[in-house]
């Protein structure tokens, strides 16, 4: 799974939001690490269920054996 908040514009601004925070004293490491999972997963259900864009990959098998 990709990480939502190191790759779109939303997820690096809460990220550095934490990070302020954390530099600040105003919230834990611990606290800091469940508000981004918390977002990841958020982002991920409703992509996965709100969302009318379906991609599918197909991989050839003989690729990995070359």
């Amino acid at each position: 799974m990709v990480a939502i908040c190191t790759n779109t514009t939303i997820g690096k601004a809460l990220l550095e939001t934490l990070n302020e925070a954390l530099e600040a004293g105003a919230i834990t490491a611990y606290l800091a690490e469940r508000m981004q999972n918390i977002f990841e997963k958020s982002i991920w259900d409703a992509l996965r269920h709100k969302s009318k864009l379906k991609v599918v990959i197909h991989v050839s098998f003989f690729a990995f054996f070359v």
